[in-house]
């Protein structure tokens, strides 16, 4: 009866490894996807026209609940504070787009968000959005979307394959 006990502790102490160790593998797995989505969309390309990108950017914008301040300067268009889903953030953008030697246009959503919690003073941070330049991407070029979204996935089995 004693050594019945003792085999279902062990049991269920392995078990509880096995999820604990799937669960940590799939999150690192998620990350090192997400860190390949990252530099792709640093350096991606789009073929479609400039205005055609902004239009597409300032729709996107809008459908996470941002509006865009005024007419923009060039090729660039700067949003009003908007509510994140963190409580007491708030976020804004400037989206620049860029004309490339080669006829290819790219696009940076830069963001500053500032926190404010009761009691304690207000802090910020800034930062690129490559989120936000993966849904745009997703919304503009869905062969693109998907040609990445393969290449990360590949590239995240690759490296969790080689480390293990």
């Amino acid at each position: 009866m004693r050594n019945n006990r003792f085999i279902h502790i062990l049991l269920a102490f392995a078990l509880v490894l096995g999820v604990f160790s799937f669960g940590c593998a799939s999150m690192r797995h998620a990350s090192i996807k997400e860190n390949y989505i990252h530099q792709q969309m640093a350096n991606y390309a789009y073929k479609t026209n400039i205005n055609n990108l902004l239009s597409a950017a300032r729709a996107l914008l809008f459908r996470y609940g941002y509006q865009v301040r005024g007419p923009g300067r060039g090729y660039q268009m700067e949003t009003e504070w908007g509510y994140t889903d963190t409580e007491g953030t708030f976020r804004r953008y400037l989206v620049t787009a860029y004309q490339n030697a080669d006829g290819t246009n790219s696009i940076h959503f830069d963001f500053i968000e500032e926190t404010q919690n009761e009691g304690h003073p207000p802090y910020t941070t800034s930062g690129r959005d490559y989120a936000l330049e993966y849904e745009l991407l997703r919304s503009i070029d869905s062969q693109g979307w998907a040609a990445v979204e393969k290449a990360a996935e590949a590239y995240a089995d690759q490296k969790m394959a080689s480390d293990k």
